[in-house]
């Protein structure tokens, strides 16, 4: 007779800091509501397979159809970026009949959601720069239109422009990739004077923040003497950077616990303790001034 929950992770890449805190969230919480879990997911990016690589990978969610689970956190972040591979799995999930709670996922007709407050956490970063540093002058570099994160941490920009009544138009912000090309041109603009010199610039991750950082100090323009910057998610990728980024350490490990008790709840209508926070929010570093 089965005693314990099995619940199904579904991601794509569990190597990267963001899905290590998510996971072990995840973890901990189905430990202390004395539950088991199984993730499936690849060892490598699907997009970056060979086909026939693609194809022997991608047989590692049709474990999605064992009888054997109660259900499943589905980890849309990586998965997303392969459209073929995304509707593989929701198709899945789908026949499967079983409760699904997606990770900072777009509102869907069948799955449950559970998101970050990526917005009001990036919030906090632009207003310690307006409060603690007095900067009026703003840029934001987030990631693409058509991603969830990118467009919650552009919101808190203006949440706290417009809570600080502090001028921004469309030449102020820009959508770009949360990897270096984006950074990169908005710092070949800066340095060539294609765009005016602001105050500060806050990024949607640290790797932007690392790249732009690198890029405007090849021209010249030193930071934070010059221009401060920031990023966001406090990332490996900053260990090497001159000045230390200041930063957000996203709530990726509650954000994993949270989904795992909605999750119990709608399982077995039990409302399991939470398990401590692990450490998050602002990480003030050299590069804001």
């Amino acid at each position: 007779m089965k005693t314990k929950l099995l619940i199904g992770v579904i991601t794509s890449n569990c190597q990267t800091q963001t899905s290590a805190e998510l996971l072990q969230g995840i973890i901990k919480q189905a430990f202390l509501c004395d539950s088991d879990l199984a993730i499936l997911s690849p060892s490598t990016l699907l997009q970056h397979c060979t086909e026939k690589h693609h194809y022997s990978e991608k047989n590692i969610y049709n474990l999605i159809m064992s009888n054997r689970f109660d259900g499943f956190i589905y980890d849309t972040h990586f998965i997303s970026q392969n459209n073929e591979i995304k509707k593989y799995v929701e198709q899945l999930l789908k026949q499967s009949h079983k409760p699904v709670m997606m990770v900072d996922g777009k509102e869907h007709s069948i799955f449950e959601n559970t998101s970050a407050d990526d917005a009001s956490a990036f919030e906090q970063l632009v207003t310690h720069l307006i409060e603690v540093h007095k900067y009026k002058k703003i840029y934001c570099l987030t990631g693409p239109k058509e991603s969830f994160f990118a467009v919650e941490r552009l919101h808190g920009y203006f949440y706290a422009m417009d809570k600080h009544n502090l001028f921004y138009d469309e030449s102020y912000y820009y959508y770009g990739d949360f990897n270096t090309k984006s950074a990169i041109e908005l710092g070949e603009k800066l340095i060539s004077h294609q765009l005016p010199l602001p105050d500060a610039i806050v990024c949607g991750n640290n790797l932007n923040a690392a790249t732009l950082i690198k890029k405007l100090s090849q021209g010249g323009i030193r930071v934070p003497q010059d221009v401060a910057v920031t990023g966001f998610d406090c990332t490996l990728h900053d260990i090497d950077t001159n000045p230390f980024i200041t930063s957000y350490m996203r709530a990726n490990f509650r954000l994993g616990a949270e989904c795992f008790r909605r999750l119990y709840r709608i399982l077995t209508g039990t409302i399991c303790k939470r398990i401590p926070n692990e450490q998050e929010g602002l990480h003030v570093g050299h590069s804001c001034g």
